[in-house]
């Protein structure tokens, strides 16, 4: 029995290293399908598991010490190296397009326009990898969010435009504040509308 069960680990081995990029190709469009829940179960696990991950994160950390030192060395010292090699390597965009995007986009949030002189600039990409533009990082949240689904922005905007409870809640508004008038003194009704005006703008 025991024997078997190696068996099957050494065969699980050798398919998944001689598949390894079908791997990676399949998990990353598992994760780009529903990402969110990926992040909340890796969050779970986390805090469910906390001295496993401590332990994970020291094992990888002296497999590949080479790879630590030389990030030490560049980040203290050469920040904007570390940033132009992760804007090869996640988005295969030079600093050079990267900065001529920047000034495209006025140097702010080609959603919101928020400068980025007080917000850190996010890479917005589509599925596929292909840079859309840069965004501040609520901006790009929220697409992440409605899953970049223009028919759901288009709903959100029609929901802000006209809420739901706008139609149900205004009658009965109009109710309250005629019972509370019919309630109180004439000379008082003066106050009483600057009460609930304060009300209803706190609400």
């Amino acid at each position: 029995m025991a024997r078997d069960r190696e068996k099957a680990r050494a065969y699980m081995k050798q398919y998944n290293q001689r598949n390894r990029e079908k791997n990676l190709r399949y998990e990353k469009e598992r994760y780009l399908a529903d990402p969110e829940k990926f992040k909340a179960k890796g969050r779970a696990y986390r805090k469910a598991n906390p001295e496993k991950v401590a332990a994970a994160v020291k094992a990888w950390r002296e497999r590949n010490k080479e790879r630590v030192a030389i990030q030490k060395r560049l980040k203290p010292r050469d920040p904007g190296r570390m940033r132009d090699s992760r804007l090869r390597r996640m988005y295969k965009l030079t600093p050079q397009l990267f900065d001529q995007l920047l000034t495209v986009q006025g140097g702010c949030c080609a959603i919101c326009k928020r400068s980025f002189i007080d917000y850190e600039p996010h890479i917005d990409h589509e599925h596929g990898g292909d840079v859309r533009g840069i965004l501040c990082m609520n901006c790009n949240s929220a697409l992440g969010h409605f899953r970049d689904n223009p028919a759901l922005m288009v709903a959100a905007m029609q929901y802000l435009e006209e809420p739901p409870a706008r139609g149900l809640l205004t009658p009965q508004l109009a109710l309250f504040e005629a019972a509370i008038y019919a309630a109180i003194p004439e000379s008082t009704r003066a106050k009483a509308t600057a009460s609930i005006n304060r009300f209803l703008v706190a609400g």
